[in-house]
């Protein structure tokens, strides 16, 4: 279930950087904002693609052993088919 809260922007633009109920919101957008300039020359076509990544980043587990583990069991148990004339297909 999903609450729905507004503040006014006048408001919040009284309220030092801690009390500020949108601080967590604000702080991982600019996580992501970093994340994004980063990787600075990808296609926007792939941009959902970039946001999966950030979000298996910095999701559980924290461990980063635990988390290569799980990259490799999702990477083997996912079947993808490439038909050997679509690999030397040429676009033109």
């Amino acid at each position: 279930m999903y609450i729905d809260e507004s503040y006014n922007s006048l408001w919040l633009k009284t309220k030092k950087d801690e009390d500020n109920p949108l601080r967590p919101i604000n702080h991982q957008c600019d996580l992501i904002k970093q994340f994004l300039n980063t990787h600075s020359g990808f296609d926007r076509d792939d941009l959902q693609d970039y946001l999966n990544l950030y979000c298996f980043m910095n999701s559980k587990p924290r461990n980063k052993l635990e988390k290569v583990k799980l990259l490799l069991e999702l990477a083997f148990s996912t079947s993808v088919t490439l038909k050997y004339k679509d690999l030397f297909k040429s676009e033109i």
